[in-house]
């Protein structure tokens, strides 16, 4: 069980770090899915996403005091700054639910220094959840993703 926890959050963070758009979890979860186990599984991936999602928010935080916070990139910095308050928390969420611009969010999320960690957790697994367990409806009713 250990063993498949790190396998689950390795492959989470390389989806989310590297900005996969079809996450190497996603396919982790479709193939060990079967009904019996879906709530069994759920709950590792949704800890190992969060795991990641908070990493990656508190690295590009860092980052951005380091870094990014230069007088040069302060125009910048308050557009992406503007996008993410404008999205919000909901915005966060429904990211976290589609696999192409959850990546970008969260490091932006970050690098604003976007709310705090327990409501930008809270977005994640809403948003997570949602994503996962229509994955699982997916599999289990034999849905084709991929052609």
């Amino acid at each position: 069980m250990l063993i498949a926890f790190i396998q689950i959050l390795f492959y989470s963070f390389i989806a989310t770090a590297f900005f996969l758009p079809v996450s190497t979890l996603d396919s982790y979860f479709l193939a060990t899915f079967n009904v019996n186990n879906l709530w069994y599984i759920l709950p590792f991936i949704l800890i190992a996403e969060l795991i990641n999602a908070n990493l990656i928010y508190k690295f590009s935080k860092t980052l951005s005091d380091k870094i990014i916070r230069k007088e040069k990139h302060k125009k910048k910095l308050e557009e992406i700054q503007n996008k993410i308050d404008k999205i919000g928390f909901w915005g966060i969420a429904i990211a976290g639910a589609t696999p192409l611009p959850y990546s970008i969010i969260l490091y932006s999320a970050g690098a604003v220094k976007w709310g705090n960690v327990r409501k930008f957790s809270l977005a994640v697994l809403i948003g997570r959840s949602a994503k996962y367990i229509l994955l699982g409806i997916i599999a289990y009713f034999g849905i084709e993703l991929f052609f």
